[in-house]
């Protein structure tokens, strides 16, 4: 867990933020997670989902995965698919693989 301490001397008040859990980078998480799966998918278990992706299994860590695929999902970069019994899975879609390479690209620069 990487965390990150916002600290306000003014008031002596200080705020600890779980850095993997922000909701851009979770985001970027799962669609590199779906890149390198992008016929299989993921199937849509919440509680699964996050422990593939994180690593944890927390109520807040379901909850900011649950916001990550929100955002990508109102961005048109993942669906949902109908699989067999009622079973959901999570698809990259071609917008999804081109943010992704062009977030990677974005990446590679700043280094």
């Amino acid at each position: 867990m990487r965390t990150k301490m916002i600290v306000n001397r003014m008031n002596d008040w200080f705020q600890i933020e779980d850095m993997e859990l922000g909701v851009c980078n979770l985001a970027m998480n799962i669609l590199n997670r779906l890149y390198t799966r992008q016929v299989q998918g993921l199937e849509y278990d919440r509680i699964k989902l996050a422990y593939e992706i994180l690593h944890r299994k927390s109520a807040e860590t379901v909850v900011a995965i649950d916001d990550a695929l929100c955002i990508l999902i109102s961005r048109n970069l993942v669906l949902l698919e109908e699989r067999k019994m009622g079973k959901r899975k999570i698809m990259i879609t071609e917008l999804g693989k081109s943010a992704l390479e062009e977030y990677k690209e974005l990446m590679k620069d700043e280094t």
